[in-house]
């Protein structure tokens, strides 16, 4: 979102403005916003903002392989940044695997105690645990040993282990779906979800995984275990593209980024801006990651 003198905006936006000067914010959730003031003239034609991911210090105390949400980062890292969120880590060590799961919120560091075990909660209301109210969807980091959780009336003994993972109904997995770039449309065996998520308790099971961005659609299916923890990375190709065309003396440009002769092109919606002596033809087009001829109005095509 943009605000501009106060009044918002969804980005991207194409506005009819007059000179001047303007307090102009921008801002998404996840990433630190900007704030500054800004002077508008009659030539501009383009306002573009970059936004820095907000990330969070995690200060790690282990000796051994670790992992982060599926992703190798190294051996022995001392500290490490994370986004906002619910992570899984991984420990791997000569002594065994552990795993363990944290929600990083508004503190810039966390430290992680890796001889506390993980009890996952599902989203039913308020739970007991060892007597003590939890309000759930939660994720308890806890002393090993014996705990008691009241669960709709049932109650169930667990037994927390340092570096353990367990999950609470029994019977059921984790899924934890990540992509790049982030705010990736999935299913879920037909449900719309939102990426990056994590979902608990999700019935053990070979699932569907369908996910899209703009035209172009893929299907992934990813099998869920009992008492264990599935990751699924979603990765939109990057591809290159170069530019091949009969057509002499036009400038090509791509999303707002002029094309010499090679340009990197996410899988989607994109718009093309071609101009030729004085004339201009702005064209959007679906980019399949497939070589297509986009016909071009002034004669000839673009490749």
């Amino acid at each position: 979102l943009m605000s501009i003198n106060e009044k918002i905006y969804e980005l991207p936006v194409r506005l009819k403005i007059v000179e001047g000067d303007y307090n102009v914010k921008v801002w998404l959730p996840g990433f630190q916003p900007i704030e500054r003031k800004i002077h508008v003239y009659k030539e501009m034609k383009r306002l573009t903002f970059k936004l820095e991911e907000k990330k969070y210090r995690l200060l790690l105390g282990f000796h051994g392989e670790v992992e982060i949400d599926g992703k190798n980062i190294g051996r022995t890292p001392t500290a490490v940044y994370v986004k906002e969120g619910v992570h899984i880590l991984k420990f791997c060590s000569r002594f065994g695997t552990w795993y363990k799961m944290i929600c990083v919120t508004g503190d810039s560091t966390v430290t992680v105690d890796t001889r506390k075990g993980s009890l996952v909660l599902p989203d039913v209301g308020k739970v007991l645990v060892n007597g003590v109210e939890v309000v759930t969807p939660a994720i308890l980091n806890l002393d090993p040993g014996s705990y008691t959780v009241d669960l709709l009336g049932t109650k169930e003994k667990v037994n927390i282990e340092s570096g353990k993972v367990y999950i609470i109904p029994s019977g059921f997995g984790v899924l934890t779906v990540t992509s790049l770039p982030d705010g990736l449309d999935f299913s879920l065996n037909g449900k719309k979800l939102l990426t990056p998520i994590y979902l608990y308790p999700v019935l053990p099971g070979e699932k569907e995984v369908t996910f899209e961005k703009g035209c172009a659609i893929w299907k992934k299916n990813v099998n869920i275990t009992e008492g264990a923890i599935s990751f699924l990375r979603l990765e939109l190709p990057l591809y290159n593209i170069v530019k091949v065309t009969d057509i002499r003396n036009c400038e090509i440009i791509v999303d707002g980024e002029r094309v010499e002769e090679v340009a990197s092109l996410n899988i989607g919606f994109h718009l093309l801006h071609l101009k030729c002596g004085d004339k201009i033809v702005l064209t959007p087009f679906c980019y399949t990651g497939n070589v297509r001829d986009l016909p071009f109005p002034l004669g000839g095509e673009l490749r």
